[in-house]
């Protein structure tokens, strides 16, 4: 064999491997195109099971919430109820202290007046004795 046969069938030898090569990396290619075509399949599959699972939670708890609110709301009302009751009770019974111890006040002021009556009667009484005596003298 000579070294042109030689160089040539190095180069068949090669362009061979070339397009072994070549035809091994198209397989990788497209094997690895379908590989990343079902991850990208399973996680939408996985995000859109995710997505839906926390709109069923979330709805959960806005229903909690609206509960839990109400419920506070009623109690608040109760409250504002039993404060209003409460607060009347204690106005009634305010005013009927305030009435007994106006009754009382009228009381001790009548007595008062009464004896302010009585000691200008006296006074006036003793004015005249007195008007008397000064003017007999």
């Amino acid at each position: 064999m000579t070294v042109n046969e030689l160089r040539t069938e190095m180069r068949d030898e090669f362009q061979d491997v070339r397009t072994e090569m070549r035809a091994e990396f198209e397989d990788v290619r497209t094997e690895m195109r379908t590989e990343f075509q079902d991850v990208r399949t399973e996680m939408r599959t996985e995000f859109e099971a995710v997505r839906t699972e926390m709109r069923t939670e979330f709805k959960a708890v806005r229903t909690e919430m609206r509960t839990e609110f109400k419920n506070v709301r009623t109690e608040i009302s109760d409250l504002r109820i039993e404060l209003m009751t409460a607060m009347s009770a204690e106005g009634e019974t305010t005013r009927r202290h305030f009435d007994v111890v106006a009754e009382q006040f009228r009381d001790y002021t009548k007595v008062l007046a009464d004896g302010i009556a009585r000691n200008t009667e006296r006074l006036d009484d003793h004015e005249k004795r007195i008007t008397f005596v000064e003017g007999s003298g």
